[in-house]
């Protein structure tokens, strides 16, 4: 047997109809003009006396803080809400929606970037004149593409600022962002770090000759990057040297240590000396690397 589930839906919705014009046509006796327009708007939006009956609740807002070379993004809103304010990507947490995936759409939606790595930032109480919203503040310091005005009936124009220079006026949650103090602690936390990159390279050898030509050979790659206006930690140039005054020695002991500074950076460049496919410090940075999607250079030797 089949079930009609509009007619049933249908009938349902009629049922609830009747039930309410049953109440207004008793009381229709006493307050006759009054009750026919509530039947009359019954009869037009059944649902409307529900909605407006519900209270208001603040809405969640993702913004998207893109970082990039020291500078953010931000574009001048032609929306009537803060119209010529200055605010970063961002919109409405759709249902269902995860907020790194609305951070993604919004993103792409909106500049044409492709957001390659996201990262929690922080939350604002953002409330206006005539609405409410809570921010939620999400961080990408990794992306694809160009920048592209695609909503240019929403924002005039899209420009990147230094994070000591900003532009004003500011839209209020990042208004609230800078005034909670967490908008430089941001910055700091994903922009200084991720623009240094990590050289990884073989080191351990029972030959010391072989040792001192890697240690040289990283040492030297270091300084080319240097040159190139590359900011890098090269865990066997900074490490070696204390590894000898120290207790202990190899990859044990200064595993947690480079990793924890690899998780810091923004891009490894995998040297690749001989021996690297069996370095097992060199097969742990990269498998860590991939697992924490840091993009991987392979500079030959």
């Amino acid at each position: 047997m089949e079930i009609d589930v509009d007619f049933v839906s249908q009938q349902n919705r009629m049922g609830s109809f009747r039930q309410k014009e049953s109440i207004c046509s008793y009381h229709l006796k006493l307050k006759p003009l009054y009750y026919f327009k509530m039947v009359t708007m019954i009869k037009q939006n059944p649902l409307e006396l529900n909605m407006n009956t519900q209270k208001k609740r603040p809405k969640i807002g993702i913004s998207v803080l893109v970082i990039h070379e020291g500078k953010i993004l931000l574009g001048k809103r032609l929306n009537e809400n803060g119209m010529g304010d200055w605010a970063p990507p961002g919109g409405h947490l759709e249902m269902n929606e995860s907020i790194e995936e609305c951070a993604k759409r919004e993103l792409k939606e909106e500049t044409n970037l492709e957001a390659l790595s996201i990262h929690e930032g922080t939350w604002t109480n953002d409330i206006h004149s005539d609405q409410h919203y809570v921010t939620l503040t999400m961080i990408v310091n990794q992306f694809s593409g160009e920048v592209k005005n695609l909503e240019p009936h929403k924002c005039e124009e899209w420009k990147w600022f230094d994070y000591y220079d900003l532009p004003s006026p500011l839209y209020i949650s990042m208004r609230n962002l800078i005034g909670k103090g967490h908008f430089f602690k941001l910055i700091a936390q994903h922009m200084i770090s991720k623009e240094i990159a990590y050289l990884a390279s073989p080191y351990a050898s029972k030959d010391p000759i072989i040792k001192k030509n890697r240690l040289s050979k990283a040492t030297q790659v270091t300084a080319e990057l240097f040159d190139q206006g590359i900011l890098v930690f090269s865990p066997l140039t900074h490490n070696v040297a204390i590894d000898q005054m120290t207790k202990g020695s190899g990859w044990d002991k200064w595993r947690t240590y480079d990793l924890s500074m690899l998780h810091q950076c923004g891009k490894m460049y995998l040297l690749k000396q001989p021996g690297w496919e069996t370095s097992v410090g060199v097969q742990d940075e990269i498998k860590f690397a991939k697992q924490h999607n840091i993009p991987i250079e392979e500079i030959e030797c």
